[in-house]
């Protein structure tokens, strides 16, 4: 019999000894060169003293039992309610997939459903969109789009619905015009394909789907390097802008030839995707770093890629079934729109009235706590980049506590654990109500500083080499002298594997290192000896 894994599964997260007091991170002083290190070539003459192997293994060990104990990088996975905890944990549990790569999924999927229909708001002129532009970082294989498909399907099955009632119009319009061709008279306007899921990344689809959907979209695309390829390929240098004001929610002006010029108020689109690591340098050129295209990008970066073995374990369909009533709830959560009707053209219209979510007096004072916290961050950071990325994180704490707030309201209102049925609804009296809450700021933030992680290390990994080397391989390259033999860098290894076995190095790892078949690291000085071409300078 198949194990199944269901929502009243019994689970030990990975953070049952977090401690939020330790997981936040120092002020980064990022510097032009790769952090810590100098090319040998440029830097003749500088590094520690020649060989001493016994010193090199202490440190390194020293280094590989920081690693072990840092869990700074894992996602905050209690930063979602319970039961979004416990659907992460039973596919995590199946598909042995990160759950970083989930965790993102469902904040999108639940951003989706809620669209324009709520929106944070800090000061009276200070609102802000739940919109979130999102990438999954990680190597082929390992599992990036089952994962995205799992947070998304709920999505999905909107699409799905959207297209049932379009077809049901067709055919309707199909009967009306055939009765127009009978009484001679002018056929009825097609009806309007409504969808959340966009494919097509190009300004002029975007534009078209949202006119339709106001409410908001969701660019969804398996390989994120397309949508960033494509722009500017038809308008010089005007794609990217866009896509940074849509970001903000700037209304956005649609001009289309031999029709009239319309305006989207309030544009709403999410983006999520994915990237392999060594295509960052393609994803995020100098032009997107200095104009806060990256500050505006989520990374789910996981520290190691494991691809999973097969499992026995099977995620109950009752789990789908929750999950999928979650997001459907928050999609038909109240709203303030309004429907026009034209009695003659009989087209619609939808007007976009968002419903305004104030934080609660602690939470503004915990968030205001945050912002001056970023700021001391920024007025300290050497490097224009990281003040950027800074900038942006503090509108998302906010985005992302609000969605936390909705779905726990959506949680809270679904059936008791194990049992069928439907959810209970709240009215629009409740919605107007509202609030953002001191726990979902607090929860927020721990969202947060796993993203700035993230995209931290990703300006890192842009610097050089090394850095985009596995933490124990980099480790390991940190720790060698600058010359070295064969047997000197195999015995640095077999030191760090006894401090923690996960750090273990194979022979055939360490030659691949040595002959520079992924990355340009090291000289080869003579036979069985070779020189560092950069050497750690911290």
């Amino acid at each position: 019999m198949t194990p199944v894994c269901t929502l009243t599964s019994s689970y030990k997260t990975f953070y049952d000894d977090y401690n939020p007091s330790t997981n936040m991170i120092e002020p980064i002083r990022k510097t032009k060169k790769p952090p810590g290190l100098k090319l040998l070539a440029k830097e003749e003459g500088e590094g520690r003293p020649e060989n001493n192997m016994e010193e090199a293994i202490q440190r390194v060990k020293k280094r590989v039992s920081d690693l072990k104990e840092q869990q700074s990088s894992l996602f905050p996975l209690e930063a979602f309610p319970e039961r979004i905890q416990n659907i992460v944990n039973c596919f995590s549990e199946t598909y042995q997939l990160p759950i970083d790569y989930h965790c993102t999924a469902i904040l999108v999927a639940a951003s989706t459903a809620i669209g324009n229909a709520y929106c944070a708001k800090y000061k009276s002129r200070e609102v802000y969109p739940c919109n979130l532009f999102t990438c999954i970082v990680g190597p082929p294989g390992i599992g990036k789009t089952p994962a995205m498909k799992f947070g998304m399907y709920p999505i999905y099955n909107i699409e799905r619905r959207y297209r049932k009632l379009h077809n049901e119009k067709m055919a309707a319009w199909q009967q009306e015009c055939e009765m127009a061709r009978q009484q001679q008279s002018a056929s009825p306007k097609v009806p309007k394909s409504m969808d959340v899921v966009v494919k097509d990344s190009t300004v002029e689809a975007i534009n078209q789907i949202l006119e339709y959907n106001p409410k908001g979209v969701v660019l969804d695309q398996d390989e994120l390097l397309a949508w960033v390829k494509g722009m500017n390929s038809y308008r010089k240098g005007s794609d990217l802008e866009y896509f940074l004001s849509i970001w903000s929610g700037t209304p956005v002006k649609v001009t289309r030839t031999g029709k009239d010029t319309k305006w989207i108020e309030y544009p709403f689109l999410n983006v999520i995707g994915s990237v392999q690591p060594k295509m960052l340098k393609e994803l995020i050129t100098m032009e997107k770093t200095n104009n806060g295209f990256l500050d505006r990008i989520l990374f789910a970066y996981p520290d190691e890629f494991v691809v999973a073995v097969e499992s026995d374990i099977d995620v109950d369909e009752s789990v789908y079934r929750v999950y999928d009533n979650i997001i459907q709830f928050l999609n038909e959560l109240p709203n303030e729109f309004i429907l026009h009707r034209d009695d003659i053209t009989k087209e619609e219209a939808l007007e976009i009235n968002r419903i305004e979510m104030p934080l609660t007096a602690k939470a503004r004072e915990v968030y205001k706590a945050f912002r001056n916290d970023i700021v001391n961050q920024q007025n300290i950071a050497e490097d224009e980049a990281v003040m950027g990325l800074l900038s942006k994180m503090k509108q998302y704490c906010l985005r992302i506590a609000m969605v936390l707030e909705l779905l726990e309201l959506a949680c809270l209102s679904m059936p008791p654990a194990g049992e069928e049925g439907g959810w209970t609804p709240i009215d629009i009296g409740l919605a107007r109500k509202l609030e953002i809450s001191q726990k979902s700021i607090e929860r927020a933030k721990l969202i947060i500083e796993y993203f700035k992680r993230s995209s931290l290390k990703v300006m890192e990994q842009l610097d050089g080499p090394v850095n985009q080397l596995p933490k124990y391989q980099r480790a390991w390259y940190k720790e060698l002298p600058e010359n070295f033999t064969t047997q000197e860098a195999t015995a640095l290894a077999a030191s760090m594997a006894e401090e923690e076995p996960a750090a273990k190095l194979s022979n055939r790892t360490i030659a691949r290192l040595l002959n520079n078949e992924k990355y340009h690291l090291f000289r080869k000085v003579a036979n069985g000896e070779y020189q560092k071409l950069y050497i750690s300078v911290k």
